[in-house]
């Protein structure tokens, strides 16, 4: 299988509705601006051979996903349920030691709308459960920085 170049470039129109995402995640972003994090991809588990989980009694799969940020690490672990057609999505933000902290919120969305939202514990864990199979972004802000996972491909 071919590795992961990193995440691609945002079209105008995607742009666009990334920074409507932001507004309406924190209204009051006007007074201080948002930087976004760059972000890459360091861990697949579904490109490195042997990673892959099956467990023939539940009929799931996992694929582990880790990104790396200027600020902290994501961890994303995302369980399959191929007869019901849908994933759960359990993450973890990881905060580097310099970071300014905060509360992690993570929107989960599709089509321009946010699918799911939750808020990360005091561990930086989050899940989404039920989430019909699709294309995805996933939208992380911490403090005044917002993260773009720009496409996740949840397969059953």
């Amino acid at each position: 299988m071919e590795q992961s170049k990193g995440p691609r470039r945002l079209s105008g129109d995607e742009l666009a509705v990334w920074l409507a995402h932001l507004q309406e995640a924190d209204p009051s972003a006007d007074a201080a601006p948002i930087e976004a994090a760059d972000v890459r991809i360091i861990h697949d588990s579904s490109i490195q051979d042997g990673m892959a989980v099956r467990s023939l009694g539940q009929a799931t799969a996992s694929r582990q996903l880790a990104y790396a940020t200027a600020v902290g690490d994501i961890a994303l672990s995302i369980v399959s349920f191929p007869r019901q057609g849908q994933v759960e999505i359990h993450g973890q933000f990881l905060e580097y030691l310099d970071a300014q902290g905060g509360q992690v919120q993570a929107r989960l969305i599709r089509d321009g709308a946010t699918a799911q939202s939750a808020e990360a514990d005091d561990l930086g864990e989050f899940s989404f459960a039920a989430v019909p199979i699709g294309q995805y972004r996933l939208l992380l802000k911490v403090a005044q920085v917002s993260i773009l996972i720009p496409m996740l491909d949840l397969a059953a």
